[in-house]
């Protein structure tokens, strides 16, 4: 079944290959530096960059380990006029907690 709304892993890499939501992208949450981020074969250098560059017309769930660090790439999301976006609350540890299923590698 596929989701109508894309989750926005904002986890260390790492974290992320080791357990995801199922097709979350993940973006590290680092508004500090401006790392390149490649995202179909289009780098981008810092994440407001990739945020705007998504269709903001599609929905959007963002969310960390343990909902603490979302907040501000959710609010980033909500203020440039996306159309759906919702912020996991509890994040990932919650999502496991409720009996989710998760990806992992």
């Amino acid at each position: 079944m596929k989701s109508r709304v894309t989750f926005i892993d904002i986890r260390a890499k790492a974290d992320f290959e080791a357990e995801r939501i199922e097709g979350a992208v993940n973006i590290e949450d680092s508004w500090e530096e401006a790392p390149v981020y490649v995202v179909d074969d289009v780098e981008y250098y810092a994440i407001e960059d990739l945020l705007d560059n998504l269709d903001k017309t599609k929905g959007y769930v963002v969310y960390d380990q343990d909902g603490s660090g979302s907040t501000d790439i959710y609010d980033y999301m909500k203020d440039g006029d996306f159309d759906e976006v919702y912020d996991l609350m509890g994040g990932l540890d919650a999502w496991i907690e409720d009996g989710y299923p998760t990806v992992k590698s």
